[in-house]
């Protein structure tokens, strides 16, 4: 709840910050400052939205999921980041099996599977590749729907991936420089929401690939 109020709270002088300096720029013109301002002004936006965001999340004890067919859902999230992975050169794999059912909330899955594959693109290597596949599995004596994100990444050997899901732990790897954007919210988030859906999400590192696994 603090976390909460306290994001609303900043968002008003955040908002004056905002409005001050595109009043500067109408009576001044755009500046190097100025143009800065504004971007970090939206940065801490950004910020504060996510961790208003994964606050709710993790004060919900529960979610109201049902039985739907997933495969839509995963299809339209990964069409979406078909122009950012050309515009990156990067290669791109999207294996989804059909009508495969899992207990999910459709606004919620669609953020999770977002939340994944947007991490996948800000740390695969240059040129590197990356892959999306979902299909049905077995465990013990029940049907899953698994679901698994890869991407390359050369410098992930004495990486512990594990620390991914603590919230605002950033790899210290060449991977973590100033063209990636983010503040190590978004696997947390991405965890909490599969636990809502009463699944698992685990990583796995193997021949220079780390993997995102969702269980439904």
């Amino acid at each position: 709840m603090f976390i909460t109020n306290a994001g609303h709270e900043l968002k008003t002088p955040l908002a004056i910050i905002s409005a001050n300096t595109e009043l500067q720029e109408l009576i001044e013109g755009e500046s190097e400052w100025s143009k800065s301002t504004k971007e970090q002004t939206e940065r801490l936006n950004q910020l504060i939205a996510r961790l208003i965001r994964l606050s709710r999340l993790e004060e919900q004890e529960e979610i109201h999921t049902s039985q739907q067919n997933i495969s839509p859902i995963l299809e339209k999230v990964s069409q979406a980041m078909i122009p950012l992975m050309q515009q990156k050169g990067l290669s791109y794999e999207r294996n989804i099996q059909a009508n495969l059912e899992a207990m999910i909330a459709q606004e919620e899955a669609y953020e999770l599977f977002s939340i994944l594959l947007d991490n996948a693109q800000k740390y695969c290597d240059d040129k590197g590749k990356i892959s999306i596949t979902a299909q049905q599995v077995r465990h013990r004596w029940r049907k899953q729907v698994r679901i698994d994100v890869s991407n390359s990444y050369a410098d992930g050997e004495n990486v512990d991936f594990n620390r991914f899901f603590d919230r605002f732990y950033r790899a210290e790897t060449s991977h973590n420089n100033q063209s990636v954007s983010g503040y190590g919210i978004g696997l947390s988030m991405a965890q909490h929401l599969t636990q809502l859906f009463g699944g698992k999400l685990t990583v796995s590192y193997q021949n220079q690939t780390v993997t995102f696994s969702v269980f439904l």
